[in-house]
């Protein structure tokens, strides 16, 4: 390679332009930012549009078809009803075998005053048990 290929820039480079010279980097930044909010402006008011179409086609659809609403809330209450059901269960036998498990260690723990009192509690639930039988 000669001494005048190596001083010279790549071929890709290309020597600044006076326009962008005229122009500062934050007079840039700040016209491609009003762009990019314009362009976002535009895009939230399509979808504003879109969801009120929607929402006034559902509106008109459940005034139209009453019993379709009232279909879809009586579902919707027996799926909750459902659930809660469920979830009390497990959650009621989570605590109740706590509880077992605590009373347990309470009794075995010979601990005087509450050991006695969970001694007579145990004991008066065997009984309630036995008369329920």
């Amino acid at each position: 390679m000669t001494e005048a290929k190596k001083n010279q820039p790549p071929e890709s480079f290309s020597a600044p332009n006076k326009a962008d010279e005229a122009v500062s980097a934050p007079q840039r930044d700040a016209a491609a930012g009003k762009n990019e909010l314009k362009n976002n402006t535009d895009i939230v008011d399509e979808i504003t549009t879109e969801l009120k179409r929607f929402f006034t086609f559902d509106i008109l659809n459940y005034i139209r078809k009453p019993w379709k609403l009232i279909g879809l809330n009586f579902f919707m209450g027996l799926v909750r009803g459902i659930g809660f059901f469920l979830g009390m269960t497990i959650v009621g036998a989570v605590v109740f075998t706590l509880l077992a498990k605590g009373l347990q260690a309470g009794i075995e723990a010979k601990i005087p005053v509450i050991s006695q009192w969970l001694v007579n509690l145990a004991a008066m639930v065997q009984n309630n048990m036995q008369l329920m039988k």
